[in-house]
């Protein structure tokens, strides 16, 4: 079907969909990681993609910035990730256990 073609449905229209998110890194590894209270409590989808490159200290940065408090454990998520293998990334994780896949995946050496 063509792009042209294509009639919106009313929640298309009202709803900011997928064009509303950052594309994939297309040079994983990566993690989509989201707020998980404000999914939980508002059912409101906040979350941004982190290339699991990026040193500790910039993920954690980053992740700050994404929920607006320090990572804790329990207060995000991860709902998709890239170039990590065939094994899925258990979708509530610590900040330490985030560094400890980052190593085990051979991102990048352990502290």
């Amino acid at each position: 079907m063509e792009r042209d073609n294509y009639e919106k449905h009313e929640s298309e229209v009202t709803s900011p969909g997928w064009d509303a998110w950052d594309a994939a890194p297309r040079d994983g590894p990566a993690i989509f990681a989201v707020d998980a209270q404000a999914l939980d409590e508002e059912q409101r989808l906040h979350g941004v993609w982190l290339k699991l490159q990026s040193p500790p200290d910039k993920l954690r940065q980053q992740l700050q910035e994404l929920l607006g408090r320090t990572p804790e454990s329990g207060t995000w998520a991860i709902i998709d990730q890239i170039g990590l293998g065939q094994a899925m990334v258990p979708e509530t994780m610590s900040f330490t256990e985030l560094v400890a896949l980052c190593a085990a995946a051979g991102v990048w050496a352990a502290p």
